[in-house]
């Protein structure tokens, strides 16, 4: 049996496997048929630091580019979590919604691994997320993803809403 192997939305080449199976491989990354292209999207890292895997992002000001989002104020609201790490200037890719699967979450939540079903907010901490939603006047609520695993999330980006 083959495996179909998108090398780019418009090439396929098979290969042989035990297995009929179609993969995206995009970026040294592969990504199973059942997640379209539409939900991911390059962007260029306009913060000033490295934007890791799993770190929740906004769209840069001017349309062109992401940086980390934030529940502080109504500006930066999370449209989507990094999949390839970028440095500053370079392009970094975004899902924007979807099965996630991260090893170690440490650096985005504060803990190795996820709370199993539990609901993950944007924090007010830039690029992080935290399962207690921000409360304070000014600050907005915005569920980012909803834990399937201790490693795995559900991305789905709910509306920001104004506390």
């Amino acid at each position: 049996m083959a495996i179909n192997v998108i090398v780019s939305p418009l090439q396929e080449i098979d290969i042989n496997a035990q297995a009929e199976q179609t993969v995206l491989v995009l970026s040294n990354q592969i990504i199973p048929a059942n997640i379209s292209p539409s939900e991911y999207f390059n962007g260029e890292n306009k913060d000033t630091i490295p934007l890791s895997a799993g770190m929740v992002v906004c769209r840069y000001p001017t349309g062109e580019g992401v940086y980390r989002a934030t529940a502080t104020g109504n500006a930066r609201h999370g449209i989507g979590l990094v999949t390839i790490a970028a440095l500053p200037g370079f392009t970094c890719r975004v899902q924007l919604t979807g099965v996630f699967e991260l090893e170690d979450w440490t650096a985005i939540t504060g803990a190795a691994n996820l709370q199993a079903l539990g609901v993950y907010y944007l924090s007010e901490t830039p690029g992080q997320l935290t399962t207690t939603p921000p409360a304070l006047s000014g600050t907005v609520q915005q569920q980012i993803g909803k834990a399937l695993s201790t490693t795995i999330m559900q991305i789905d980006v709910a509306y920001a809403i104004l506390n």
